[in-house]
């Protein structure tokens, strides 16, 4: 469901379906009668994608006389749900989704945003793009309770940790620049098409002083960031087999 909906391809689906059916790692973690958390924890993982691209391919379109923004307060909330069942069910893979949601969201924000303004079409879509991240990302936090995590703990694993900082980081950075496109006036013309390194640089600089209220320095955390990108299943031993 998650490859259909994200090619529109039934073979795709049908060949991504077998490979993850001979693959010897996944069969050991989803064979019947296995005694640990990966069977819940994959299927988690999967329906939190496939959620996700649904939103997406909502956002893509334009729905008129519907209610563009409940939907996608709905899609938001049941990203958010799901992305709290994967951390409770298998914290290692939920890690992921905090890479990948946040990276590609961004591109589409990026590329959206631009496409819109180039044809100089409404921005109300852009008001859906960020409600619907914000959406998933307080409702990551509140489901979090219901599930007995803490606020701090949450806070330490969706947006602190070195796994996770994509997550605050886009969160940020498509709120410095939707106030720069609401408020174009404060660039000026020559400055206009650089909208987005400016959002970037701005991203940057408030997230370094950020990291430092917080840390004391962004260093380490850069350093082991760049180094969980490059190496997301980790190099030792146990991190590559379990």
């Amino acid at each position: 469901l998650f490859v259909y909906s994200l090619t529109k391809s039934k073979v795709a689906a049908l060949i991504s379906s077998v490979f993850l059916a001979v693959i010897p790692a996944y069969i050991f973690r989803t064979m019947p009668g296995i005694p640990d958390h990966e069977p819940i924890g994959m299927f988690s993982f999967f329906l939190a994608l496939f959620v996700y691209t649904l939103g997406l391919n909502f956002l893509d379109k334009e729905e008129k006389g519907k209610s563009p923004l409940l939907k996608t307060i709905l899609y938001s909330t049941a990203l958010g749900l799901l992305s709290v069942l994967t951390i409770a069910s298998w914290g290692g893979i939920s890690n992921f989704l905090f890479m990948i949601i946040p990276f590609s969201f961004g591109l589409f924000w990026i590329l959206k945003t631009q496409l819109h303004l180039s044809e100089q079409q409404e921005e109300k879509h852009f008001f859906n793009y960020l409600v619907f991240y914000i959406g998933w990302f307080i409702s990551i936090f509140l489901f979090s309770l219901i599930f007995g995590y803490g606020f701090k703990e949450t806070l330490g694993r969706v947006v602190l940790a070195s796994t996770s900082i994509l997550t605050g980081f886009f969160l940020l950075f498509i709120l410095v620049d939707f106030f720069l496109i609401k408020k174009d006036s404060i660039l000026k013309d020559k400055w206009k098409k650089y909208r987005i390194l400016v959002s970037f640089v701005g991203t940057i600089l408030l997230g370094i002083i950020a990291l430092f209220i917080v840390y004391g320095g962004v260093s380490s955390i850069f350093g082991d960031a760049i180094n969980r990108l490059l190496h997301p299943f980790g190099i030792d031993r146990v991190s590559v087999t379990v």
